[in-house]
Formats: C-alpha cells, structure tokens, sequence
C-alpha cells in the first residue's frame, strides 16, 4: 500500500453522491459496516489496481459510506421508539463499565470535577450539535463542571443558548460557574420545582430545551412538571439508569428508581414523548442510559385539553423571574428555605 498522504477534509468536503462497494450488516438494529478499509485496499493490490490515484478513490467511498451509515441511522423509520417497541433492547452492558466508573470520578473540565464518563460526553456533544438547544436545565449541579461544559459547548457551535442549574446544596459549586455569563445557578428543592421554575417564567425560555435529570429526587413528577411545558423536538436526559452505575449509596435515601420514572412517564404520554434510539442506543442497544433518552415527537394538547399531563397547585410565589450569569439564594416562607 503506498503511503501517500491523504486530506481526508477534502473527501469529507465533496458531493455526498458516492457510489458504495462497501457491505452492510444489522446487529440488534444497527448497521455495521461489514468491509474493513484495509481489506478494500488489499484486495485492490493484489488485483494490481491501485494506481494512479485509485487509492484515493477507496478512501473517498469508504468516507462516503461512513456518511450514508450516519445518514441511514438518522433518518431510521424505527428511530423514535415507544416503550413497547424497545422492550426486547437489552442492556448492551461493556466489560470496561467499571473502568469507566472510575474514569469517571477524576475527569475535570477546566478544573472542576464533571462526574460523566467519555461515553455520555459523546452522545451530549452530538446532541448539542444536532438539536441546538437554547435553553439547558440542569438537575444535579454538585460541583458544576458540566455545566461549564455544557455552557462552552453552546458558544463551541454558535448557540445563543443558556444554562440553568440546580442544587439544593450549592456549597460545592466553583467560583468559575457563578462567573459565567451563560450560566444561571439555582437553588432549590426539586420537590417544589414550582417555587424556583414557575410557569411563567418557564414559559419565557426559547425552545429546543435539553433537561437533564441528574438528581434522581421525585423524578416522575419533575418529568411531568416540565412536560407541561415542552414542546415538540424538546429532549429529556435521565442519568443513572443502573444501580451500578450509582456513584452515592442512594439505599437509605427517598429517591425514586430513574428507570421507573421513565417507565411510568412514557407510559402515561405514551402519544406524544419518545425514546430516540440513535442517542439511547449510541454504544449499543442501552448500553448507557436505559430508555433515557425521551424526545417529544408530537404537540401535546392546551392545558385546558389535556387530561394527561397534570399541574399542582404552586406554593406561594416570591420570584418575579431568574436572574442570569449568578447564584442566589430563594426564601418563600418565613420557616422554610430552599
């Protein structure tokens, strides 16, 4: 094989109309592509045919086919799935799961601890790049370095977006979070979501929103709280489907299976929110997050209408709005502080 150099950016560059030699196969629902570029290269040596730049015609249709198993993917009739079609996924689960658990504790952005491992980074990073979100709500902020990650990630692809974040203990947060301009950190009780996210404020966030459930404190009603509020092409994220992959001894704690709350979500909105399974199934059929994934696929109904997806009654309300680019702190009753 020669060993001329090759700018791939050029080949990436071209027409997408590429003839494909290249064989594909479905496992568990993916297309993998069968024919190794080596192979295609070896083959065309030992017929003599590499010659005269023909190498560079196998790398443009083995880039090529790369693309159209990216595109076949996206574009997959079966890719938004309800939660009867994915009950036959099984958790792909890798034999480096723990590796990555440990990975995971030591891996810092800009200094600050981010507590995600570089799978979850990758699916993040193509969701961001894909649905563009302008409004990021953060469930979990502990000491806040994937909120950073998350803010830089929006100025990375020119994104007008905005963080918010929330804790009920914020003494672990970074000084460089509340720095941030496009960060907005909140404190409160997901319980009472109603009291630090009110309805009215909600209401003026642009779409798409990208939620993150990373806390795993009263998660179907937090799912549902925000659903009265989502709007198609909205995504939800909930973390930490697997016992396993808890990082905190939960078991004396009141805090709700995230894989139940998807279950009974999903069952109860079963017409308009669904699993996406090119993120949920990114390494493998569930190999990540359990059916965590959720998009809205269609409009849900007024309020009014909608006998669904229910709103309880708010506390009190003090807040007339959120404050960007700080922390603060929130009372609404004489007794009582979140």
């Amino acid at each position: 094989m020669s060993e001329k150099g090759v700018n791939l950016t050029d080949f990436i560059e071209e027409d997408g109309a590429v003839q494909h030699d290249l064989s594909y196969r479905s496992v568990g629902g993916e297309m993998i592509v069968e024919t190794k570029l080596e192979d295609v290269i070896s083959n065309k040596e030992k017929e003599g045919s590499v010659a005269n730049g023909e190498e560079d015609n196998v790398y443009t249709k083995y880039l090529g086919s790369i693309r159209k198993h990216i595109s076949d993917s996206r574009t997959d009739a079966k890719r938004y799935q309800s939660l009867d079609e994915r009950k036959n996924k099984k958790k792909k689960k890798p034999k480096i799961s723990k590796s990555l658990l440990v990975g995971l504790r030591r891996f810092c952005w800009k200094g600050v601890f981010m507590m995600k491992d570089c799978r979850e980074i990758m699916v993040y990073q193509m969701m961001i790049q894909d649905i563009k979100p302008q409004t990021i709500i953060e469930l979990g902020t502990f000491m806040g370095g994937f909120s950073i990650w998350l803010a830089d990630q929006l100025t990375i692809h020119s994104i007008p977006g905005h963080v918010f974040t929330l804790d009920n203990n914020p003494t672990a947060i970074a000084d460089i979070v509340r720095s941030y301009p496009t960060i907005t950190c909140l404190e409160g009780d997901v319980n009472s979501l109603a009291d630090v996210l009110p309805y009215h404020t909600l209401s003026q966030l642009p779409h798409p929103w990208l939620i993150i459930e990373d806390c795993h404190v009263n998660t179907s009603a937090v799912l549902e709280f925000f659903a009265r509020k989502t709007k198609r092409g909205d995504y939800f994220v909930i973390e930490d489907t697997y016992p396993e992959e808890q990082l905190i001894d939960n078991s004396e704690l009141d805090v709700e299976s995230p894989k139940n709350a998807i279950e009974s979500f999903l069952k109860l909105n079963s017409e308009y929110f669904y699993v996406d399974s090119y993120y949920t199934d990114y390494f493998g059929a569930n190999a990540i997050n359990e059916n965590g994934y959720i998009v809205q696929k269609k409009r849900k109904p007024k309020d009014s209408d909608s006998n669904q997806i229910k709103e309880k009654a708010p506390r009190r309300q003090i807040n007339k709005g959120i404050p960007t680019g700080k922390s603060f702190r929130m009372t609404f009753d004489d007794d009582n502080e979140y």
